[in-house]
């Protein structure tokens, strides 16, 4: 079902990779901590099924998370390398 966003929850980027190795590992440590997030340009990189983040000219997969659990995923996800 569709719905429309929320136009008053500011996302902030907490995690970017273009190794999908890690987003595995992101959305289990952020679903373990309760913190709600969001992957932006996962569902373009699935729909053309490149399914690999960084080819052919797609960017990679950023993780964003409210303003207000920023500091929170930040601290949480600084330890995996490869973290930028």
């Amino acid at each position: 079902m569709a719905y429309e966003p929320d136009p008053n929850i500011r996302l902030v980027t907490v995690f970017t990779t273009t190794d999908p190795g890690l987003v595995g590992v992101v959305r289990s440590l952020l679903d373990e901590a309760g913190i709600e997030y969001s992957v932006k340009g996962e569902t373009l990189r699935n729909v053309l099924g490149w399914g690999t983040p960084g080819v052919y000219g797609v960017g990679p997969a950023e993780f964003q998370v409210r303003d207000e659990d920023a500091a929170e995923a930040a601290a949480l996800l600084a330890q995996i390398s490869g973290h930028s």
